[in-house]
């Protein structure tokens, strides 16, 4: 075993192993823009982004994935001459072993192409690294690009490039002068919280047990710095710390540490990049903030302001005893935002006044900065959601219009001190009528 403590057999990290199936939400992209493809929506798809992010490797699944659909053409990179870009095309597609002059050959392949246009066969030429490939060649895809049958392109085109500058200037100002349209698909790296999924997917789908006490979450801002959320970084980064911990020879259970993930990353030649760690989602707007069943009690209520971006995007009445905030839209509260856990909190009113509690959320709450699990609302404290902030006003206190964005944000000083450590009293009991 590699990991007896984990049941952990092999290291899911190494080259030789990485997992090839995790959706992130740029893959995703990717892969409905080859569907496109596929249908005929487009004729040619350009795929960039920087070396790491798997462009080779998603293009390749999808098309083993549709292996009875096409026939493939898979142009290498390199210094090909033309005479040996023609005969790699033809060789792909089952012409093998052909000479002849470069007009021959070519002549050779548009028959080719054409007679199974005709016959309904549809054909998919990959260029994978443009980059690197000679002007005169790349100057064939743009004769591939014209051949027609009866009107129809006679050939379809996944070009893959790290420059995406590249892989535009490749395709004409009028997308549709070469008679296809044609999109372009930038693959990014992970986000963070794609990142860390990743991470977890990888070690569930190993078989490791207990993975959170391997890797804790705490360790996620590292690992996406190191590696900026490409692929094959973390890879790489994930698998020397494994190794590391593997060749432990602590008494205590063995787990990643910060200072495993900073060695690995120094062997490596990993710089970390705070940029990777900046908030990548915009604020709220007021309609990413919902409601349901708004109807308003006759007494005056407690209620949240919901402030994102610095400024104030919503008031929201705790109408009733028991309201729930989170991302899904049964959500008496809804954030529309994937930096909220699906049910992440819970308004509750008592005999002892408004609470708050966790409900047991992935990123857990905080309340005038402190992690807590159930805590007794003050006016004026603030609720972090998220990348998003709450402010508590209590019953008859001051509304929205009275507030500014300033004193928002920041929590409040008033009330008991003693109140920052409800997390460990009791709630009350009873309940007040809603």
């Amino acid at each position: 075993m590699f990991l007896p403590s984990y049941k952990l057999a092999t290291n899911p990290f190494a080259v030789s192993e990485a997992r090839s199936l995790f959706e992130s939400e740029s893959i995703s992209q990717l892969s409905a823009g080859l569907d496109r493809l596929a249908k005929g929506d487009y004729q040619c798809v350009l795929v960039s982004g920087e070396s790491g992010v798997g462009k080779t490797r998603v293009v390749r699944r999808w098309l083993q994935e549709r292996d009875a659909d096409f026939a493939v053409s898979w142009v290498p990179v390199g210094n090909l001459s033309r005479s040996q870009f023609f005969k790699g095309l033809l060789n792909d597609l089952g012409l093998q072993g052909i000479e002849g002059s470069i007009g021959e050959l070519r002549n050779i392949l548009e028959v080719f192409l054409k007679h199974q246009a005709g016959q309904g066969r549809h054909t998919v030429v990959v260029a994978d690294g443009i980059d690197e490939m000679p002007a005169a060649n790349l100057g064939e895809f743009e004769w591939l690009a014209e051949l027609r049958w009866r009107g129809s392109p006679a050939v379809s085109l996944v070009l893959i490039a790290r420059d995406g500058q590249l892989a535009r200037s490749l395709m004409p100002a009028n997308k549709d002068s070469i008679g296809g349209r044609y999109i372009h698909q930038r693959l990014d790296g992970f986000s963070m919280e794609e990142s860390w999924n990743y991470v977890l997917w990888c070690l569930h789908s190993a078989g490791c047990q207990s993975i959170h006490e391997l890797v804790s979450e705490a360790l996620l801002a590292d690992i996406h710095g190191f590696s900026r959320g490409i692929p094959a970084d973390i890879n790489r980064l994930c698998a020397l710390a494994l190794e590391v911990v593997a060749s432990s020879r602590s008494r205590r259970k063995p787990r990643v540490t910060a200072d495993i993930i900073r060695s690995a990353a120094e062997k490596l030649g990993l710089v970390f990049d705070r940029n990777a760690l900046k908030k990548v989602e915009a604020p709220l707007s007021a309609e990413a903030v919902q409601q349901t069943d708004p109807n308003k009690l006759n007494l005056d209520p407690a209620r949240v302001l919901v402030a994102s971006g610095g400024k104030i995007v919503a008031e929201i009445d705790l109408s009733r005893a028991r309201m729930v905030l989170g991302r899904d839209k049964t959500c008496d509260i809804s954030l529309d935002s994937r930096y909220v856990s699906r049910f992440q909190n819970l308004f509750m009113e008592t005999e002892t006044g408004w609470w708050c509690l966790d409900l047991n959320s992935t990123n857990g709450s905080y309340i005038n900065g402190r992690r807590v699990k159930e805590h007794r609302l003050q006016d004026g404290d603030v609720i972090a959601v998220g990348r998003h902030q709450l402010r508590f006003v209590g019953p008859g206190q001051r509304t929205a219009a009275d507030t500014d964005t300033t004193t928002l944000i920041q929590p409040s000083t008033r009330g008991n001190p003693s109140d920052s450590d409800t997390a460990t009293k009791p709630l009350g009991t009873g309940s007040s009528a809603g």
